[in-house]
């Protein structure tokens, strides 16, 4: 059952339950008040019998239920009303929040798009940025190439290079030792003929010496036998000595072509031999101006043997123990004919 809760005239409450629950207030509005005065004109509007003449009795309980069914009127119609009011007001509220939402909803869209213009120009610049280290990154990869390509090639033509030269080293080396083994027989007679020229050399030596000592020194021919002397021996030495310094250029161009240790080795024993033939040549030179300077003759030819000449097997065990470096490639003297006697004498 529902009971009406009565208050000031500002304020309704509305119906609520007999099991004691709060009561929900409602506003007071116009059309409430309105609805309130005429009940109360209704109420103030005797009712009209029933019954002829009632009793007093039956009167109070006609009243009774009369102010029962105004009380109920009133409180459905008050019920009414406050539901009207209720419903208006919760259409108000849902208009202002569909217009709070629109508004919110706007400027949300506002924000999301100049954040989408922000993230959308952030985008831009970090990928034109990293355009930009791309192509930065690309032109160093590019230049790191190109100059790795540049060092391999360089690298590879030194080595081509060096291989050039190493393999001309290789055949010249075979050809050196494929000449010395073919020929070796051959370079065993040359340098026989250079040790034959000294000994011819050395023999004449022998020979003026013992015509000196048989010679009477006082006697009216020793200046003409011993001029004679001289000149054969001038002329044998002179021989030797043309052959030797000629054996020395030969032997230089191989060396500076093929840069063998024996043809060094050999080269520094003819430069040796070819010296001591120009001494003994300039010793015999100033013997013919001065008839009594055979000293210095006899020790040119003391210091000349045909042994300096080395033999083939000589030169090929030297070569084991010799250092290129060590020997140093030197010229021979050059001998130069002090008298003209000399001169006339060999051509």
């Amino acid at each position: 059952m529902i009971q009406l809760s009565h208050c000031n005239d500002s304020t309704l409450v509305a119906p609520r339950p007999v099991n004691n629950l709060a009561p929900i207030p409602v506003p007071k509005s116009k059309a409430a008040q309105d609805f309130k005065d005429q009940m109360r004109k209704f109420k103030a509007v005797p009712q009209q019998a029933s019954v002829k003449n009632p009793t007093p009795a039956v009167r109070q309980n006609q009243n009774k239920e009369n102010h029962k069914k105004v009380d109920e009127e009133m409180e459905y119609q008050l019920l009414i009303a406050a539901e009207k009011e209720q419903e208006k007001r919760f259409q108000k509220e849902v208009e202002e929040m569909k217009i709070k939402n629109d508004k919110k909803e706007n400027l949300m869209k506002i924000e999301k798009a100049e954040m989408d213009e922000k993230a959308d120009m952030k985008f831009k610049l970090e990928f034109e940025k990293q355009e930009r280290e791309h192509e930065i990154n690309f032109k160093k990869a590019k230049e790191d190439i190109e100059n790795y390509e540049r060092e391999t090639q360089r690298l590879l033509q030194e080595r081509i290079k060096v291989w050039k030269a190493c393999n001309d080293a290789f055949l010249a080396c075979i050809y050196i030792q494929q000449l010395w083994e073919e020929k070796e027989k051959q370079w065993a007679d040359w340098l026989e003929s250079l040790k034959t020229s000294i000994s011819e050399a050395k023999t004449r030596f022998k020979l003026f010496e013992r015509v000196l000592q048989n010679i009477n020194r006082n006697g009216p021919k020793y200046e003409k036998i011993v001029n004679s002397e001289l000149k054969s021996l001038h002329k044998s030495t002179l021989s030797a000595y043309y052959l030797v310094f000629d054996a020395c250029k030969t032997v230089k161009k191989l060396v500076n072509r093929f840069d063998g240790v024996f043809l060094k080795i050999l080269l520094k024993n003819l430069v040796t031999i070819s010296n001591n033939l120009c001494t003994a040549l300039e010793n015999i030179d100033q013997c013919m101006s001065q008839i009594d300077l055979t000293d210095p003759i006899h020790h040119s030819f003391l210091g000349l043997s045909s042994f300096e000449v080395p033999s083939v097997f000589i030169l090929r065990e030297d070569s084991k123990t010799y250092q290129p470096d060590g020997l140093p490639i030197e010229e021979p003297r050059v001998y130069s004919s002090s008298t003209t006697l000399n001169i006339t004498e060999i051509h």
